[in-house]
């Protein structure tokens, strides 16, 4: 018992802060894709690590402690926007500006049948069903 608690003694928060800071950031970046939210979560990732940093038990697993940390504060955060997304309406226009109204396809498709809109950069297709 006493050298588990030798080992986290011989951890500093501050100094597990300045040796990983940089690869959360990146691993959380990766994973939200948005620097602003990266340094957000990174920055959480460390206050959730140094309020458990004392029951850490091997020193030797603090890398891997580290990213399952950042994984859960991630995916807490996936949580929370799915959550609190905002409703959209399918009248509005959609973010990624494609606005292309069906009347607009290069080829339209026969009366009562389905059709199957394909959106991507630059290319519109028709594909009747």
């Amino acid at each position: 018992m006493a050298s588990d608690q030798q080992s986290s003694a011989n951890l500093s928060s501050a100094a597990v802060f300045e040796q990983y800071r940089e690869r959360i950031y990146r691993y959380v970046l990766r994973m939200m894709r948005d620097p602003a939210e990266a340094e957000d979560l990174t920055q959480e990732t460390f206050v959730r690590a140094h309020r458990k940093l004392e029951n850490l038990k091997d020193e030797d697993s603090l890398t891997a402690w580290l990213y399952r940390i950042a994984t859960h504060v991630c995916y807490d955060r996936f949580r929370q926007s799915a959550y609190h997304s905002p409703p959209q309406s399918i009248d509005a226009p959609s973010p990624g500006g494609f606005d292309t109204e069906i009347d607009d396809c290069p080829r339209p498709c026969p009366p009562r049948s389905g059709c199957l809109l394909r959106v991507s950069t630059g290319d519109l297709r028709a594909r009747t069903l």
